[in-house]
């Protein structure tokens, strides 16, 4: 396990001293594209997977991921289902997250094409994934030889350059635990303000050079031969305009005729208009949204069990431990407090 600390303070050598041998901690308080470029030339097994320092992961799901791997030569990714918690008075609650993934796997011949078909109905489902290391580092490296001004576009290139270099799938199996009980942190990287929307920056036409240095990356790092790139370069833009096209759906008129307009107009008058039709939009939806209706929250045991009834293989026993320690936690915290 490689760890890459980003955090001002170093974890105190005598904790080190405690940790597993196959634990290899590095403190590197630097940006997060940085601490990741950092991590692909430290990799040197078979298999990696990216985990995030506030969730949890079953060990023989990730080991259920590998044998797929193992057995099937042209997958290079493979996920386990997830769930999301949180913290309440009544115990550890949850959900199902990205329900989506139910069944969800990119497996077309062509590269294009899978690249395409993820994101015509996207879903993360490779970035926290078991791959193969080889292709886990370009995949990474695509995203952080230059970091992109646009929202989780880190996200994106990763996903994309998975699937143009070969198969992924979900399996039913639960593998990922994610915490819901800290806001999400925003804002610390270029490449992490939401304000800085991919439609916003991939339809500005004053991004031209930026959009083709993008591409350039994308595509002569994903390129085996050097006949490939501008087959690789035309397939990315095709599926970058097919994920606009999907979360389109999702967008009010107000935003469409926002969009629009911001299009168009040069940067000075872009900074004003955006706080204005900020203003407008939240007016708006303050007056158009009714309240959604309130569900209770279930303890996350009990939606695991439907899980498992709908055909996700769980290992009840793991996420026992894990709701264990979560809850440990939480009650540590309120008697020091």
């Amino acid at each position: 396990m490689l760890v890459v600390d980003g955090s001002p303070l170093a974890i105190p050598a005598p904790l080190l001293a405690s940790f597993a041998d196959n634990i290899h901690y590095h403190h590197l308080p630097i940006a997060m594209v940085a601490r990741l470029s950092y991590a692909v030339d430290e990799i040197d097994t078979e298999y990696t997977a990216m985990m995030g320092d506030d969730e949890f992961f079953i060990p023989s799901a990730l080991e259920a991921c590998i044998r797929e791997l193992d057995t099937q030569i042209d997958l290079i990714s493979c996920m386990g289902r997830c769930l999301e918690f949180n913290t309440s008075p009544t115990g550890i609650i949850g959900s199902v997250g990205y329900p989506q993934m139910a069944d969800y796997a990119i497996l077309e011949d062509d590269p294009i094409e899978r690249m395409v078909a993820h994101m015509k109905n996207y879903t993360p489902s490779t970035i926290y994934s078991v791959t193969r290391s080889q292709q886990w580092r370009r995949a990474m490296s695509a995203f952080t030889q230059r970091e992109f001004p646009a929202y989780a576009i880190g996200e994106l290139q990763f996903e994309l350059a998975v699937c143009c270099q070969g198969k992924s799938k979900v399996i039913p199996e639960l593998m990922w635990l994610r915490s819901s009980e800290m806001p999400a942190i925003r804002g610390t990287d270029p490449w992490l303000k939401p304000e800085a929307t991919l439609r916003g920056w991939w339809q500005d036409r004053a991004n031209r050079n930026e959009h083709a240095e993008f591409l350039t990356i994308m595509s002569t790092t994903l390129a085996t031969a050097g006949n490939e790139v501008i087959e690789i370069s035309l397939g990315v833009k095709k599926a970058i305009d097919t994920y606009l096209e999907f979360t389109a759906n999702k967008l009010t008129t107000f935003q469409r005729i926002r969009l629009q307009i911001l299009r168009y107009l040069p940067v000075t008058f872009k900074t004003i208009l955006k706080a204005f039709f900020k203003l407008i939009e939240n007016r708006l939806t303050m007056r158009a949204s009714p309240m959604p209706p309130l569900t209770a929250p279930r303890l996350l045991m009990a939606v695991a069990k439907d899980l498992s009834i709908a055909g996700v293989k769980i290992d009840f026993e793991e996420l026992s431990n894990i709701v264990s320690i979560v809850s440990a936690f939480h009650t540590n915290r309120q008697e020091i407090a």
